[in-house]
């Protein structure tokens, strides 16, 4: 990574630090109900890209994309979906086209047509709309020093209008961070989406050797206000004892990154009122 590049990730895992030392301190954390005020039929599906998860409810490596498009309508149907987005530069779009064995000599704008192609057709068959979103992210490196593992029904945090946090006394919005939406993916999928996610965070195509038992990687357990599988113990149950596949072989998260690497905060989501709860 060149000098610059370099300088400008320090810039972005220090201006995040305020926020992290509260968690890091083992302050309460909350989510209000307002970031969960989302009605049938406006929901929106996106990436777990940092850079995009900001906007959407469900979030999933591609937007579904590694599942194709029958399998991925099947899920989100009578999900109350409204919006399927795509964004440029989306990993998870690449490793779909070479899964396939169909594409040689993939170039970013192959990547590009295909990720928006998909998501379009996508959208088509589940009577939805599509977009194509900008990354809110630089476009050459990744800048989360976090994970939402959301086993509820999706809250966009980040928006300054419904969502933030609460941490301790103090209402903030969160700086950005890769979202797994677990009720949606099911946990052995969403575990290899998350250990792909911190495997990003700690790579030298983001923050690195910067991720240390001083400043781990956190990940918040966004546990379910009333389905039992999905609360807030279930969860960081499956964050600790689900493995997935890495360097050829098998491991849980803290078994592959350390103990001292991945830290786990858990947190519910509020009740939701009935035309919430899908």
């Amino acid at each position: 990574m060149n000098i610059d590049n370099s300088t400008r990730l320090d810039a972005h895992f220090n201006s995040q630090q305020p926020f992290y030392d509260g968690i890091y301190a083992g302050e309460s954390v909350e989510i209000p109900d307002t970031a969960f005020d989302v009605k049938d039929g406006e929901r929106i599906v996106g990436c777990m890209d940092e850079g995009t998860a900001d906007r959407v409810h469900i979030a999933t490596p591609g937007s579904f994309i590694l599942d194709g498009e029958e399998k991925a309508a099947r899920m989100l149907q009578g999900k109350g979906v409204g919006t399927v987005t795509s964004h440029p530069g989306c990993a998870a779009a690449k490793a779909a086209m070479k899964m396939s064995g169909k594409y040689t000599n993939i170039t970013q704008k192959d990547i590009d047509e295909f990720a928006a192609t998909f998501s379009r057709r996508l959208a088509e068959k589940i009577g939805a709309k599509h977009e194509d979103i900008p990354l809110h992210r630089p476009s050459n490196f990744h800048i989360a020093r976090g994970a939402v593992y959301d086993g509820s029904r999706g809250a966009i945090i980040s928006d300054p209008n419904k969502g933030g946090m609460i941490v301790g006394n103090n209402f903030v919005i969160p700086p950005p961070m890769f979202r797994i939406n677990r009720k949606h993916l099911g946990p052995e999928r969403a575990i290899s989406a998350m250990g792909l996610s911190a495997s990003i965070a700690t790579s030298d195509h983001s923050f690195a050797e910067r991720i240390s038992k001083e400043n781990p990687f956190v990940v918040f357990a966004l546990g379910h206000p009333t389905e039992k599988g999905l609360s807030s113990d279930a969860l960081e149950k499956e964050l600790q004892d689900i493995q997935f596949a890495v360097d050829g072989t098998r491991a849980t998260l803290i078994e592959y990154f350390g103990s001292d690497i991945i830290k786990i905060v858990k947190l519910n989501a509020p009740q939701y009122t009935s035309r919430h709860n899908k």
